[in-house]
């Protein structure tokens, strides 16, 4: 890799996360897709905007390739700070850095590099993964397909991701007797009946990477200091390894909630995910990354969390999900190591290049 390579890449990567692309910010949403639908444009490729929201870049119109390169462009919420990409030994941090303005930086350098004309590839940006992934659903509902995808949202350290969690977000409701503060009596405070229920629901949490957890993620309750609440909701973020232990999680939580009175509402949920590392895209891409890296033999990890790659792999496209070491993702020190940062450049190029060619 050439040092003019390696400073187009840093300068993509410190546009990209100068642009607090959050779910409240729609017009640096939309301002992140036009500075890469420009950049694109500029090196003669196709574009095609998906409800403004998405962009497919690609050599020719079209909805079906052989690699498909995907990155959601949306990060969560954080202070100003974050938007800004800081150099501290070997590490680059910033809010996106790692999960995963890194990979949309590499993206726009393979524009710059791949030769469109022999290249069946595509690149694909959503900017709500974060939030549902309906952005990357939608395409997949719009009929682009590709042989593989690559996603490099999951994975860890170069191993690639052989199983995810799935997950299943539900809120709890618990209806009250509204009545003035300075007279409980004549009311029924649904806050207590939360309180009771919680811990029971806390003790169903297994707090350990390969089992169940629980986490108690969101509490709402009250409209007025002076009043008894009419209702209280808690909303529970769990994660499970299988689908037998989502049944069984689900059959706890819902006894526990009819003895407190509380309804159950599902808000998301996701089917665990298991990645065929043994197959031939996934074996090709494993050997880009160790000629690179010369990092021997990679295993397969479980992610603890979920990606866009449940929709493609529902509509039967294997997904690569692999990445340089990183981490902190969602926190105030997300970072990814500097070196891992352009060996990952180089690991996108030689596997595309080696199949085209």
């Amino acid at each position: 890799m050439t040092q003019a390579q390696k400073q187009r890449l840093l300068r993509h990567l410190q546009q990209l996360i100068s642009m607090p692309t959050t779910p409240n910010s729609p017009d640096v949403v939309t301002d992140c897709l036009a500075y890469i639908q420009q950049f694109a444009l500029e090196h003669g490729w196709h574009c095609k905007s998906i409800d403004g929201q998405s962009l497919i870049v690609s050599a020719k119109p079209g909805k079906k390739f052989t690699y498909m390169l995907q990155a959601h462009l949306d990060v969560v919420p954080g202070d100003s700070a974050q938007f800004r990409l800081v150099k501290q030994q070997g590490r680059f941090y910033g809010r996106g850095t790692y999960d995963m303005k890194f990979a949309a930086a590499c993206y726009l350098e393979l524009m710059a590099t791949l030769n469109k004309h022999t290249s069946d590839v595509c690149f694909a940006f959503t900017t709500d993964e974060e939030t549902g992934g309906h952005g990357s659903a939608k395409l997949v509902q719009l009929g682009y397909l590709a042989d593989v995808v690559v996603l490099p949202d999951g994975g860890q350290d170069w191993h690639m991701e052989r199983a995810a969690k799935g997950g299943w977000a539900v809120q709890l409701t618990i209806h009250g007797t509204p009545a003035h503060g300075s007279r409980p009596w004549e009311g029924k405070n649904p806050v207590e009946t939360l309180l009771k229920l919680l811990p029971k629901i806390v003790k169903l949490n297994q707090n350990k990477a390969g089992k169940t957890t629980v986490v108690v993620s969101m509490l709402h309750a009250g409209e007025a200091t002076n009043q008894v609440p009419a209702t209280a909701r808690a909303t529970l973020d769990c994660r499970f390894v299988d689908l037998k232990a989502y049944a069984k999680l689900r059959k706890k939580v819902e006894l526990l909630a009819s003895k407190a009175q509380a309804t159950l509402e599902t808000t998301f949920f996701v089917e665990p995910l298991i990645n065929d590392l043994h197959g031939r895209y996934h074996a090709q891409f494993a050997e880009s990354v160790s000629a690179i890296t010369k990092l021997p033999k990679l295993t397969g990890v479980q992610s603890l969390g979920a990606s866009d790659a449940r929709f493609y792999a529902a509509a039967g496209m294997p997904v690569i999900l692999c990445r340089p070491p990183g981490g902190g993702a969602h926190s105030d020190s997300e970072w990814i190591n500097q070196k891992g940062f352009f060996q990952f450049y180089q690991v996108l190029e030689r596997f595309l290049t080696q199949q085209v060619e």
